[in-house]
């Protein structure tokens, strides 16, 4: 009963120069979630355990290598949805998500993906035999902050689980993986390395992170500050929303 999401936040090549595109792997575990009351109840909901085994972020590049890369990616990790932010060319990078994609690397054809929570984008590129697995967000000030939110309750209610530190993997996890032990070049080292120090980095985007509240409202805007970035956060916690809904 394991559901699996590839959540995707994205930036472009002609973006501020703090800015990444940045995928994550969700994978959904079904749980039973107990919640005690003041007056001693109790009751009993089924909810999902989040378990994040995989993050990269890579500087904005062309809409069509991001295409390529989320589609590699989806089946390769053998997803279910694939959450993609709406917002300024994020819309162009689901357009070429609904058509026919060619993998000339791989000399294999991927096939269309539709939009099945909005349908004014589904109509935007109709192809036949598309699947629908795509979740498009785009967010406002309202849904950021119950993201936000949402964020903080998966967290504080220990349903999350991210990987162990780079130093502890390079000990106690990589040591035991063969291909690892045997690489016969850098790049295959840090392709087995490379999710642990994401995952750092994405602890870090959240540590650094500020957040102002409106008045009025009672919103909450989060925002970074110098050189920080929150590209990792917003990827995770886009496919935290869709896990919840």
């Amino acid at each position: 009963d394991e559901i699996r999401i590839l959540s995707c936040d994205f930036a472009f090549v002609n973006k501020e120069e703090n800015d990444n595109s940045s995928s994550t792997l969700l994978r959904l575990m079904p749980q039973k979630l107990g919640v005690r009351f003041d007056d001693g109840s109790h009751t009993a909901s089924t909810g999902y355990r989040i378990v994040v085994p995989y993050i990269e972020a890579d500087p904005g590049s062309h809409i069509d290598n991001q295409a390529l890369r989320i589609k590699r990616l989806f089946y390769d990790m053998n997803c279910d949805y694939v959450v993609l932010d709406a917002r300024n060319g994020g819309i162009l990078v689901y357009d070429r998500l609904a058509q026919v994609l060619y993998d000339s690397e791989r000399d294999c054809e991927y096939p269309p993906w539709e939009c099945f929570n909005d349908d004014n984008t589904a109509r935007r590129i109709v192809t036949p035999g598309s699947v629908p697995c795509a979740f498009v967000i785009t967010a406002s000030a309202k849904l950021n902050s119950d993201i936000a939110m949402l964020m903080r309750d998966v967290i504080t209610s220990n349903r999350l689980e991210l990987l162990v530190g780079h130093q502890t993997a390079l000990e106690e996890v990589l040591p035991n993986i063969d291909e690892y032990t045997k690489a016969p070049d850098g790049e295959t080292l840090f392709f087995y390395e490379r999710p642990y120090v994401e995952t750092q980095a994405l602890i870090s985007e959240m540590i650094g992170l500020e957040y102002q509240k409106n008045p009025t409202t009672g919103d909450i805007r989060l925002y970074e500050t110098g050189s920080n970035k929150k590209d990792r956060y917003s990827s995770l916690s886009y496919g935290v929303y869709l896990a919840s809904l």
